[in-house]
């Protein structure tokens, strides 16, 4: 979750964020690049990016179970997988095109 923050920027050309929000203190305009932080963002973004993990790890684990191969937080660590890696991590079973699914599928369906 990326976040950037140019309000200084703004101040030194003269551009403000100037956003309506309901109610006026909440947290909806969280982590916007062009409003000053406050303190109260940062933690608030975190518990969203924490359950959001949480939640994609259960998918996975739920998903794959013992099919994975290793500990699903050191499989989960949001690096980026070949196709060669997430068969050898066990998040895939097989290696294959758009036309290998269909044959599989049309298998299955009979």
């Amino acid at each position: 979750m990326p976040n950037f923050n140019l309000s200084e920027l703004g101040k030194k050309w003269g551009i403000k964020e100037d956003t309506i929000t309901a109610p006026p203190d909440g947290l909806k305009n969280a982590g916007s690049m062009f409003a000053e932080p406050d303190p109260r963002e940062k933690p608030y973004l975190q518990a969203i990016a924490d359950q959001i993990y949480g939640r994609f790890t259960t998918v996975v684990k739920d998903g794959r179970g013992s099919k994975l191969k290793g500990n699903i937080k050191d499989i989960c660590d949001g690096r980026i997988y070949t196709a060669n890696d997430a068969l050898k991590n066990g998040l895939i079973d097989q290696i294959g095109y758009a036309d290998d699914v269909y044959a599989w599928v049309k298998t299955q369906a009979g």
